[in-house]
């Protein structure tokens, strides 16, 4: 199970190359790619050599549609590397996460051929460099984040001037679509995790089965963010129930197993809500901190308490929240729960979660889950070994 996550957790520290590697370093033990989805300008060396080294599956090398925003003058470097949403257009916030036909944000409209082609020559000694070092079966191209239907053509056109140059290439879309073109030059569909619930059935699941038919090298990938909001649904806030972090990732484990990650668009955008340098600390030596974690967003003053945080600024580097422990464990209980037949983890994971508003909050249920799929699992390998020593000739060797 893999991560994508955005943000640069090191801006406020003074020995910012010191922490940098202690940020890297945590993500890494947490199963989260230290990545950034949001970047327009070639990343630093050592960090692409970093994310190598890991051996990540999560290298994005560009922002491509971030880029175009650039080179049309509608955004500085410096918005995109801190990792935000660009959600002080509130209507076009809200249009972003549109399935049905909010207009294309104008920057998506009306893309001159010549800006398509600098944004696609910003690529070339990125993939360059990665072709070279070999390790450009790790890399994607990012893009048209919540970009709603009516950008289709303008999808179509900037993905297929990047899959033109370099066909083997991984392009990744967030698209909350009930549909999809089998022919849009996309590798991997990344949508809300709630769309995935049992009554979009007929329309997102029928999508989804399309797009990936006869075409083993695409992908699927769920995500959450400050969606959704309502109380009753799954959400990583600060102030649900702990248990809840985990659960989010156990629909992936109980679908098809081409849903390869869950992606979180960010884990320290408390630049958002520190008006200045505000390191964790304790309060008179409890576990209690006056770090603060409030977020509203848009016009509509939605509550998102703890979004888009995950871990915090310690005085010498970062410190993990115990919701990013749960969502380690929840890839962890993934991982197990694919080791069984899809119908066994299907049957399995049900108990739990059925949808993203109807699911048990019960900690020692899920416990109980987890011993049983690993009963299951070592029952079913201890099968596969007795029937591997029944076709083994006596010695194992050749006579």
């Amino acid at each position: 199970m893999t991560f994508s996550v955005a943000g640069l957790a090191y801006k406020y520290y003074k020995d910012s190359e010191v922490v940098l590697w202690k940020y890297f370093d945590m993500l890494t033990a947490y199963r989260m790619p230290p990545d950034n989805l949001y970047h327009v300008v070639s990343r630093p060396l050592p960090e692409v050599d970093y994310l190598r080294a890991t051996g990540t599956q999560a290298i994005n090398l560009l922002d491509i549609g971030g880029a175009i925003r650039a080179l049309q003058g509608e955004h500085t470097d410096e918005h995109r590397q801190l990792g935000q949403l660009f959600l002080e257009d509130d209507a076009y916030a809200m249009s972003r996460r549109s399935t049905k036909e909010a207009e294309c944000p104008k920057f998506h409209t009306n893309i001159s051929d010549e800006v398509i082609l600098k944004a696609v020559d910003i690529l070339a000694p990125l993939v360059a460099r990665a072709e070279e070092f070999r390790y450009v079966d790790q890399t994607y191209v990012y893009g048209f984040d919540e970009a709603p239907v009516t950008c289709l053509d303008a999808i179509r056109r900037v993905f297929g001037a990047v899959k033109a140059r370099w066909p083997h290439l991984r392009t990744i879309a967030v698209l909350n679509w009930h549909s999809m073109p089998v022919d849009l030059p996309l590798d991997t569909w990344v949508m809300e995790y709630y769309l995935w619930d049992p009554s979009n059935t007929s329309t997102v699941h029928a999508a989804a089965k399309l797009f990936l038919a006869d075409r083993p090298d695409r992908r699927l990938s769920f995500y959450h963010c400050v969606d959704p909001a309502n109380p009753t649904q799954l959400n990583s806030f600060v102030d649900r129930l702990l248990i809840e972090s985990r659960l989010l990732l156990w629909d992936a484990a109980a679908t098809t197993p081409r849903v390869s990650g869950w992606l979180y668009y960010a884990v320290n955008s408390w630049q958002d809500t520190q008006k200045s340098t505000q390191f964790l600390t304790r309060i008179n030596g409890t576990a209690r901190s006056d770090f603060n974690v409030a977020r509203e967003f848009g016009s509509a003053a939605r509550i998102a308490n703890g979004d888009g945080v995950l871990l915090y600024p310690g005085e010498s580097g970062p410190v993990a929240s115990v919701r990013m422990e749960a969502f380690r464990d929840g890839a962890e209980d993934v991982e197990l729960l694919r080791l069984l037949p899809l119908d066994t983890a299907q049957a399995l994971v049900r108990q739990l979660v059925r949808a993203s508003n109807d699911f048990t909050p019960d900690s020692q249920l899920l416990e109980n889950i987890r011993l049983q799929a690993f009963k299951e699992v070592v029952r079913l390998q201890a099968f596969k070994e007795v029937v591997r020593l029944q076709a083994t000739p006596y010695g194992g060797g050749v006579s």
